[in-house]
């Protein structure tokens, strides 16, 4: 429902209120529905899809949380039907994607194109596992946020905006601190690293490692976003 919502309200001032407002200011209508790009219309709503399977994680956990109290559900009952519900929108995004490259032959799946030129003796293969790779892809990303958002829903007004503040800084931080080293020890890095994506000259980026690594972390966010859930408890405010 809230995706819905999300695709109304982004249909109404992408499209409609401009509309709205040459029809008032210059008296000509410039919406024509029959007139839409469709594979830039098909291709946005994608990509406005990934962006709701962040913020889904991120905002509506403990609402959806008391909401399953009320009724009597219990918590682990409740995370379940929130994981499916995660699938099922990774699903949705995923055929958006899938739509767009249909209307548009230069469209690429999101993450799938890594697949694409793999199986070379069997190139429909590549067709099969790229969807399925992007599915998994958008599912981690999208129980990455929800992880985050279960935690963020343990703490109060005043540990959350520590957190919001505090690990951007933090990761910040890190973040030039592993430059420093990367370009400090580039000979030695650079040979780990074409490891851990499986890179090699001859046949470049081996999309098996990644996929390896994604399953991992989906699977560890899960399990993260379940411990969370599970201690959650109704506030008074």
């Amino acid at each position: 429902m809230h995706l819905g919502l999300t695709y109304v309200w982004f249909i109404g001032i992408v499209y409609l209120l401009p509309s709205i407002f040459s029809l008032l200011f210059s008296g000509s209508l410039s919406f024509n529905f029959l007139g839409w790009d469709w594979m830039s219309f098909i291709g946005t709503c994608s990509s406005v899809g990934v962006f709701y399977l962040m913020a889904d994680g991120l905002i509506f956990n403990y609402d959806n949380f008391k909401l399953a109290i009320q009724n009597g559900i219990s918590r682990r009952t409740s995370w379940i039907a929130r994981i499916k519900n995660t699938v099922m929108l990774s699903l949705v995004v995923l055929v958006l994607d899938l739509l767009s490259g249909i209307f548009d032959s230069r469209a690429h799946l999101i993450c799938g194109t890594l697949y694409v030129g793999l199986f070379n003796r069997n190139s429909g293969l590549d067709y099969v596992v790229a969807p399925v790779f992007d599915l998994i892809a958008l599912f981690s990303l999208a129980v990455t946020f929800l992880a985050i958002g279960n935690g963020l829903a343990l703490l109060s007004k005043r540990g959350k905006l520590a957190v919001v503040i505090g690990v951007p800084i933090v990761f910040f931080f890190l973040l030039v601190q592993i430059v420093r080293v990367i370009v400090h020890f580039q000979s030695n890095v650079t040979p780990f690293i074409k490891l851990m994506i499986g890179y090699s000259d001859s046949i470049g980026i081996n999309p098996v490692n990644i996929t390896i690594f994604i399953l991992i972390w989906g699977a560890l966010m899960t399990l993260l976003s379940y411990v969370f859930s599970s201690k959650m408890k109704l506030r008074r405010d």
